[in-house]
C-alpha cells in the first residue's frame, strides 16, 4: 500500500441546489473496501479504482489503477496527526511545506565588529551563498501483515487498528533516517551528512562514556555556548548500561 500527496479527485453531489464536494476515496464504501482489501486481500471493485467520469477527475494526480490501493484520505489524514504528536525526535523535528526539487540558497553572513574613528570606516561585508539545502521527494512504504488483521470484523477497529500500527511503523523509520539515513532513496541522516565539519564530530569509546572528566574535555569544552541548551540523543541500551544512575 502506497500514500500518494496532492488531491485525488472529487465528486460534486448536489443536496437542495446546493453543490457539495465529496472525496470518493473517503466514502465509507470506499473504507469498507479499503479494509477488505488489507485485511483479506479483497481486491478494490473496478468502480473504485480510478473508474470516475472525466468531468471528475480533471483535478486528480493518481487514480487508484496506479497504485494497489490509495489509503482514505481520513485515514492518512489521522496518520499524519498521530507523526505529528508522537515519537520523541520527529515531534521536534520541523516541519516544512516546500516544494520538491527545489535548491534553497544558504546566506553565510557573520558580521565582525571593527573600532572606528572620525576619519577611518569599516569594510563593508559581503553576504555569500556558496551552499544550499535541496528538498527531494521521498516514498515510505508500510506493509502490514494481514494475519494481524485477519480477525478485525468492523471499520471502526479496522481504522484504530491499522492508524495505530501504520503511524508507529513509519515514526520509527523517520527517526531512524534522521540520525542514520545515508540520503539514498531517503533523508540525509544527522551522524552522516558530509556538510559537518569533522571537528565537530566527536567519538567517545565505551570506557569513556561514564567518565564526568572525558565528556567535559571532549564534548562540553568544544560545544559553543550558544548548543549548551540542547539535548543528547542516544540509543536506550547506553544510556540504561552506561549513564543512568
Amino acid at each position: 500500500m502506497q500514500s500518494y500527496g496532492g488531491v485525488r479527485g472529487s465528486f460534486m453531489q448536489n443536496t437542495g441546489g446546493q453543490a457539495v464536494e465529496v472525496d470518493p476515496y473517503d466514502t465509507e464504501e470506499y473504507r469498507t473496501a479499503f479494509m477488505e482489501f488489507v485485511c483479506r486481500g479483497v481486491p478494490i471493485p473496478k468502480n473504485m479504482r480510478g473508474e470516475i467520469p472525466r468531468e471528475f477527475r480533471e483535478a486528480q494526480v493518481t487514480l487508484t489503477s496506479d497504485a494497489s490501493a490509495v489509503i482514505p484520505t481520513s485515514i492518512m489524514n489521522e496518520i499524519i496527526r498521530q507523526m505529528d504528536s508522537h515519537g520523541n525526535a520527529w515531534a521536534k523535528a520541523r516541519k516544512l511545506n516546500v516544494q520538491g526539487g527545489v535548491k534553497i540558497p544558504i546566506l553565510a553572513l557573520k558580521p565582525t565588529a571593527t573600532w572606528i574613528d572620525e576619519d577611518k570606516v569599516s569594510d563593508t561585508q559581503k553576504i555569500s551563498s556558496t551552499e544550499s539545502i535541496s528538498f527531494s521527494y521521498y516514498g515510505l512504504e508500510c506493509r502490514i501483515a494481514q494475519s494481524i488483521l485477519a480477525n478485525v470484523t468492523t471499520l471502526k477497529m479496522f481504522q484504530n487498528l491499522f492508524t495505530t500500527l501504520a503511524t508507529e511503523a513509519m515514526i520509527t523509520a523517520c527517526e531512524i533516517a534522521m540520525f542514520n539515513g545515508d540520503g539514498d532513496g531517503k533523508l540525509t541522516g544527522i551522524t552522516t551528512d558530509s556538510r559537518i565539519p569533522a571537528a565537530n564530530k566527536i567519538k567517545l569509546k565505551a570506557s569513556e562514556i561514564t567518565q564526568w572528566t572525558v565528556w567535559k574535555k571532549k564534548v562540553f569544552a568544544k560545544m559553543k555556548k550558544a548548543y549548551r541548551k540542547g539535548e543528547f540523543w542516544m540509543n536506550q541500551a547506553t544510556f540504561d548500561s552506561l549513564l543512568a544512575v
